[in-house]
């Protein structure tokens, strides 16, 4: 072995290891200027790291990794079951593994299904809010979204009141402006009458009744009474007096005044006590002649 010290530096063992301007070289291993390389060899002994830039060891690096899992696994642990917290839907978290959520929806037909997503829930619940409901009447219809208002009105006779969470819908006392006003008898559906402006009209099965500007009309024109008076199947009582058309005018009272009618019983007790008088005139004058 030859180790040689000159201007160059020091050369020890045959080269084995060299000290120059360029720093320290011990097989490949260099320490200069530009740093340590350690030429893939191990440098052993390196106590603890003190400051930010002081070397570590192994040892100490596998205790700060492992001090760091602790922390890393605690506040994983804990991010993951306030996401299932979070989540609802009766998800839980075990050992790095959120399980997905279970979402109970109603859907507006009143069926029942499940969303395992939040997506899947929120997109249910948008359905929900954003489809109308239809409103409809005797006649026509309204859709009107959530948070819209629906107004229910009357017309002339009919009035709608809004109070405490409920509409009132009142049908005025004073009736106005109706076409015609009908009523059934709820035990038989045959006798029904109906009002209109023209008048009332009453019908009793195939008999009608008619009362209006007219006058009245019983049992479909069997007996009238109007401006020309009464008329009950030919007998007319009017302004002209009473014409029987042929038919017999019972339980005349005898008559008291000169212009009352009299009855077939007062005109024949009249008529025989005249003929009692007229005998016994004839008699009379008989008896004188003779």
């Amino acid at each position: 072995n030859t180790t040689v010290y000159g201007s160059n530096g020091l050369d020890i063992n045959n080269g084995a290891v060299t000290l120059g301007k360029d720093g320290l070289n011990a097989g490949g291993v260099t320490v200069g200027k530009d740093g340590i390389n350690a030429n893939d060899k191990t440098i052993s002994n390196v106590g603890d790291a003190v400051n930010g830039k002081d070397a570590t060891n192994l040892q100490q690096v596998q205790d700060i990794v492992a001090k760091s899992g602790e922390g890393s696994q605690a506040a994983t642990d804990a991010l993951g079951n306030s996401l299932a917290q979070n989540l609802g839907g009766s998800s839980t978290y075990k050992d790095g593994v959120v399980t997905a959520p279970n979402y109970q929806i109603t859907n507006l037909d009143g069926s029942n299904s499940t969303a395992a997503t939040v997506g899947d829930a929120i997109s249910s619940l948008n359905t929900a809010v954003t489809t109308p409901l239809t409103f409809t009447g005797d006649s026509g219809s309204s859709t009107n979204k959530l948070g819209t208002t629906l107004a229910i009105t009357g017309d002339d006779n009919i009035t709608t009141t809004a109070s405490e969470g409920k509409v009132a819908v009142t049908l005025n006392k004073d009736l106005t402006g109706l076409n015609s006003v009908q009523t059934v008898d709820a035990n038989d559906p045959n006798k029904v009458s109906t009002l209109t402006a023209g008048g009332t009209t009453v019908t009793d099965g195939a008999n009608t009744t008619v009362y209006g500007s007219n006058g009245l009309d019983i049992n479909n024109g069997a007996v009238t009474l109007g401006k020309d008076g009464l008329n009950a199947g030919g007998v007319t009582v009017g302004k002209d007096g009473i014409n029987a058309n042929d038919k017999t005018i019972s339980n005349v009272g005898d008559a008291v005044n000169g212009k009352d009618a009299t009855n077939l019983q007062q005109v024949q007790d009249i008529v025989a006590k005249s003929g009692e008088g007229s005998q016994a005139a004839t008699d009379a004058l008989g008896n004188s002649l003779a």
